[in-house]
């Protein structure tokens, strides 16, 4: 899980040395990297860049796969985002792609229901 403070003087929700090169490519982690609830939005506050809608691509596009809270920058400002060319779509199917093999290794798409 990415996390509030900053390191090395830049947010953890933008750190794309931390989230991807240190985290998946050093380390090897396969799974999801979570953002804090309101951790997108401490990028506003960190000023990293003006809205939401800014801070969601740049969340995205350093590794972070999804937010455990509902954020903006998360929502239909990166369906613009993605309309606009801001964000390549390919990004998004790698976030889903790590939710959906994380729920696969839980056993989420099991069938155990007995009738």
């Amino acid at each position: 899980m990415a996390t509030y403070p900053a390191v090395d003087c830049v947010t953890v929700h933008s750190h794309e040395k931390i989230l991807t090169k240190i985290l998946r490519e050093e380390l090897g982690f396969e799974g999801l990297d979570l953002g804090e609830g309101g951790g997108i939005t401490t990028l506003v506050y960190d000023h990293v860049a003006p809205s939401q809608k800014e801070v969601g691509s740049i969340a995205l596009k350093a590794g972070l796969d999804v937010g455990i809270s509902y954020e903006d920058g998360y929502l239909m400002p990166m369906t613009e985002n993605i309309n606009e060319g801001n964000v390549n779509i390919s990004m998004i199917d790698r976030s889903v792609c790590r939710i959906f093999r994380q729920k696969f290794r839980l056993g989420l798409f099991e069938n155990t229901c007995r009738f």
